[in-house]
């Protein structure tokens, strides 16, 4: 799959972020990491699922900002997580299925900010911007 800005439905692919991963922006603003698979099996990010569960659990549609988007704030499920035994927070990101270590940080926004500027270096100068880390 071409990856410069093709249109699947709601989706657009961003760029590829791996050997067959793909960066994709849903109309409703989520992004997401599919598979080219994936991709062709779905025209969405996932939010009309979360639509359906939201209005099963009595909320509205606009509650979808609720749900936090895993890219644009890691800390939220991806990338940034609390090492108790280190009692520091650690920032990390995979790239072409493999899983670089970006540091342990006394504060949590010092890790979410490491691990944001990774994302930007996905897909263009990853590993030279990695190596001068």
């Amino acid at each position: 799959m071409e990856s410069s800005k093709v249109r699947v439905g709601k989706l657009v692919v961003d760029y590829v972020s791996g050997e067959n991963d793909y960066l994709c922006v849903c109309d409703c603003g989520f992004r997401v990491i599919l598979t080219e698979e994936q991709i062709k099996r779905s025209s969405h990010c996932g939010c009309e699922v979360r639509k359906l569960l939201l209005a099963a659990a009595g909320a509205s549609e606009d509650d979808l900002s609720l749900i936090k988007d895993p890219i644009a704030n890691p800390a939220a499920g991806r990338g940034v997580n609390f090492e108790k035994s280190k009692n520091k927070w650690r920032a990390r990101i995979t790239f072409q299925s493999k899983e670089y270590h970006l540091g342990y940080f006394s504060e949590e926004s010092s890790a979410i900010a490491m691990r944001d500027e990774a994302e930007k270096h996905i897909g263009y100068d990853f590993i030279k911007w990695y190596n001068s880390i």
